[in-house]
């Protein structure tokens, strides 16, 4: 695939803000518009907050990189379960893919 812009590509998030924001500013910089955001329900209110700001980065898309489509999960389900959760939903949506942790950063 030499058009990366078409290629689906989840981002499993949770409370990690300034990750998030540089894994997808790598994937800006490859081109890569076509992303899923999934995140895990949160524990505590810095939980609450931090995915608040990677919400609002979404909605908004200040990198100007198409719709961001967002999987917000209602409870936490975990470093297991939340991101069977989040793969399972990218794959009903999509038909191949990437799937990345927030904190990986691409060159």
């Amino acid at each position: 695939m030499t058009d990366l812009s078409k290629l689906p590509v989840l981002i499993l998030a949770y409370n990690r803000y300034d990750k998030f924001l540089r894994c997808i500013k790598t994937l800006h910089s490859q081109g890569v518009s076509n992303i899923f955001v999934s995140i895990d329900g949160p524990k505590n209110y810095l939980d609450i907050r931090s995915q608040e700001l990677i919400k609002e980065f979404c909605n908004k898309n200040n990198l100007g990189m198409g719709n961001i489509k967002l999987n917000l999960l209602e409870k936490n389900y975990g470093c297991r379960l939340g991101p069977i959760y989040g793969i399972t939903w990218f794959f009903n949506n999509n038909d191949y893919g990437v799937v990345l942790e927030d904190d990986v950063i691409l060159s």
